[in-house]
């Protein structure tokens, strides 16, 4: 919060809606508005402006420094956000559409901007994918790799699931890609392998459908891979995994 002896108006404008939205709950006489935010604005340390439009008609109920302009601070979001739902709504956009942050994007401003100074950021709507928050794997180029230890067992009851995980690669050498195998241990059960990732891709969503049939136990996701039958077959180069999960379809 900035100070009033800085000189630079600031505004927190959820507690001066909610104080708007209370008062007038309290007096449906507008007029002892005015008076009444005069009395606070006075013991605050800093400037305050407050509007009241009636959303349907887009009428001006109340304004009180409505027509000074204010930074915005983190209120920029809330407008952003109502732009990109019509978005969504049109069908202009998804909330799986990856967006890439690159160097030319970050500002020096906050958290982000610290730890991620060059950028560096897959984004999708729905989530932001850190590549420090990710599961990697680095092979090293000395094995032909077919399994690699990582996995995780899950118990499902008979019904019908979404299989979803997100994958990025880094300079995956050999003609084998490494995928998502799920399988089922325990009897009858989903039995499937993800499509492999190879060379070098930005972030990408894996998904499939997939039934557990009755009997269905644990089912086991591993991250494996075929056996490269060509002579250059030692698999070098990074892979991150992220969001991996199976959830019941609607």
């Amino acid at each position: 919060m900035t100070h009033a002896r800085h000189h630079i108006p600031h505004v927190v404008a959820i507690t001066s809606v909610m104080l708007c939205a209370q008062l007038f709950a309290a007096d449906p006489g507008l007029e002892t508005l005015d008076s009444r935010l005069t009395k606070i604005v006075r013991t605050a340390r800093g400037q305050v402006g407050v509007s009241l439009f009636h959303v349907e008609s887009g009428a001006r109920l109340f304004s009180f420094n409505g027509r000074q302009p204010f930074a915005m601070a983190s209120v920029y979001k809330l407008p952003i956000a109502f732009e990109l739902l019509t978005q969504i709504a049109k069908r202009r956009l998804t909330f799986d559409q990856l967006v890439v942050v690159g160097p030319s994007d970050i500002r020096a401003c906050c958290t982000l901007s610290r730890r991620h100074p060059n950028g560096g950021i897959t984004m999708t709507v729905g989530r932001t994918r850190l590549w420090a928050r990710s599961l990697r794997v680095q092979f090293d180029g000395t094995e032909n790799v077919t399994r690699t230890g990582l996995q995780e067992t899950v118990v499902l009851k008979p019904g019908r699931y979404r299989f979803r995980a997100w994958v990025r690669a880094r300079d995956l050498s050999t003609d084998e890609g490494v995928a998502l195998h799920v399988e089922g241990q325990d009897g009858p059960g989903p039995n499937f392998t993800s499509e492999a990732v190879t060379g070098s891709t930005e972030w990408k969503l894996v998904e499939r459908e997939l039934v557990a049939p009755a009997g269905t136990g644990l089912v086991t996701i591993r991250l494996a891979r075929k056996a490269s039958l060509k002579f250059d077959n030692l698999l070098k180069g990074t892979l991150w995994v992220d969001d991996v999960s199976i959830q019941p379809e609607n």
